[in-house]
């Protein structure tokens, strides 16, 4: 998986896939698809339903997210956020704990969960 970040004309997130792999994106987020990929709609993953609406309610991200698998190699994706702000690369870690603006989040690679506080 590779990415870039376009800043013109908004700020948007382009990925490159390979075969079988994936991204999970906030719903809505999605500009543009080049090439085969297959796209999963669930609701968040980690916790319950009321985590998950808590974290729609409160949070203000969708309660569905997408998730984009790629099903041939250098399948692109163009992803943005709202109107207003800036995309930038946050590294995270088993440990780390951030805590961001409602509605920030855009995408990630699976395994993260989103949560209120």
């Amino acid at each position: 998986m590779q990415y870039k970040i376009l800043k013109e004309p908004m700020a948007m997130l382009e990925i490159q896939l390979n075969n079988e792999e994936q991204v999970t994106a906030e719903a809505g987020a999605m500009v543009y698809i080049k090439g085969k990929i297959e796209v999963k709609t669930t609701t968040r993953s980690g916790g319950g339903f009321f985590k998950k609406l808590k974290v729609a309610a409160l949070g203000r991200q969708s309660f569905f997210v997408n998730n984009y698998v790629a099903r041939e190699d250098k399948c692109l994706i163009g992803l943005t956020g709202p109107p207003i702000g800036d995309v930038v690369r946050m590294s995270i870690n088993a440990r780390c704990d951030l805590i961001v603006q409602s509605g920030a989040y855009i995408a990630s690679s699976t395994g993260v969960i989103l949560d209120t506080q």
